[in-house]
């Protein structure tokens, strides 16, 4: 009797490179320098997020996601401003001091700043009243059923529904 071959399977899945670290590094690194203008605008313009991605340590940073959105809003309002000036490294030094952007990038990090203010109480509030509303509902249920059926239905400690 023959003896079979195994077939070795032809579509094996070759594992994933891992990447150096210096490629890692290298690749933004040369990002910033070939966009130097822009990276030295937005690194000024961006300070708000920086500051609030550090302090804050709430998961699911929604504070830092809030102020970096509106931030980005008005960040790149300037950068609009940047390209059209040419984009250079003078363009982006006068543009970082002027204080009408600052004013604009940082003004937009507070209205930020504020939605998550009114927000986060409001949506608070909505959530307690809502789970006040279905605990009231499911007493009154319970109530329903206890007229229902009498007390014969309640636990041995009479921990029943009760009239809050």
């Amino acid at each position: 009797m023959a003896k079979k071959e195994k077939k070795q399977p032809t579509d094996t899945v070759a594992a994933p490179k891992k990447r150096s670290l210096i490629s890692v590094i290298a690749g933004p690194m040369l990002l910033a320098l070939v966009f130097m203008p822009t990276t030295l605008l937005l690194f000024v313009m961006m300070l708000p997020t920086a500051i609030v991605g550090i302090v804050d340590k709430d998961q699911p940073r929604a504070l830092t996601v809030t102020i970096g959105a509106t931030n980005l809003a008005g960040a790149v309002s300037i950068w609009f401003e940047l390209l059209r000036r040419g984009h250079t490294i003078q363009a982006a030094q006068d543009l970082s001091t002027n204080i009408d952007s600052l004013i604009t990038a940082y003004g937009a990090a507070m209205v930020g700043l504020m939605v998550y203010a009114i927000v986060v109480p409001t949506v608070a509030k909505i959530t307690s009243h809502a789970a006040e509303y279905e605990k009231n509902k499911i007493q009154k249920q319970q109530n329903k059923m206890l007229e229902t059926w009498g007390p014969d239905v309640l636990p041995d400690d009479n921990t029943g529904p009760k009239n809050n």
